[in-house]
């Protein structure tokens, strides 16, 4: 378009440069002054379009920068908090290790525990074994299930240590007082009788017939591996008899 408009423009000095115009020299000025104007509405519009196409490719471009600005701001941010997630995510292994270590240091000391309780228990097995038979079968069975819950890990340390507290202070009740009741007794002659029994403590057991014809009091007799009576110093199975 531009060389339309220079040529229109040599067309012009042409004709200006010949003589007085003529009818058709007139037209032609026309229609070069008519091709001057359409060159410059032609250029008119090409700058249009490329001064529209400009400000297009300058809009694109700031939405393009403020793409890549949002993006690094939302990156800076993703990262940091990255950062932050793994740091208290580090903060919880810890925290978790310390909590392992501490209970498994606490389970070892129940374990202990357990154990020291069991001990206990076995003595206490021991000594009422050797005692006088009184209700015997029933304080043992009480021990036994206790000595089996901690062997078997059934029952906690706290559990163990308050039925054992609770068992010694029934041993050490039964040991501090005196009682009279009733009960059979079968002696070696055969049928049992209604007799009256008397304890004190855990040192005498005692009994009477209701008639008072037969009297009894229980005595430790020492019994050696071989099942023979001993003198008591001598004894491995100390025993009581009537």
């Amino acid at each position: 378009m531009i060389i339309v408009f220079l040529a229109s423009l040599s067309l012009m000095a042409g004709e200006a440069a010949q003589p007085v115009s003529t009818p058709a020299n007139a037209a032609t000025a026309a229609e070069a002054k008519m091709s001057v104007e359409r060159a410059k509405q032609e250029i008119a519009q090409e700058e249009k379009t490329w001064s529209e196409e400009v400000a297009r490719e300058k809009d694109a471009e700031t939405r393009r920068r403020q793409r890549y600005s949002e993006f690094s701001q939302d990156r800076v941010r993703l990262q940091q908090t990255l950062a932050e997630q793994e740091a208290s995510l580090k903060a919880t292994l810890a925290k978790m290790e310390t909590h392992q270590y501490r209970e498994r240091e606490l389970q070892a000391r129940f374990t202990r525990l357990s154990q020291v309780l069991s001990a206990r228990a076995i003595e206490l097995r021991a000594a009422l074994a050797s005692g006088i038979p009184y209700r015997l079968d029933k304080r043992l069975e009480s021990i036994d299930l206790l000595i089996r819950d901690l062997a078997g890990g059934n029952i906690s340390p706290e559990e163990a240590m308050n039925r054992l507290w609770s068992f010694e202070q029934a041993e050490r009740r039964l040991a501090q007082e005196a009682e009279v009741y009733s009960g059979d007794f079968s002696g070696d002659a055969g049928d049992p009788i209604q007799v009256q029994y008397l304890r004190i403590g855990k040192q005498l057991l005692a009994f009477s017939s209701l008639d008072g014809s037969k009297l009894g009091v229980m005595r430790q007799a020492a019994i050696d591996d071989a099942g023979s009576r001993v003198p008591v110093a001598g004894a491995s199975k100390p025993a009581y008899e009537w």
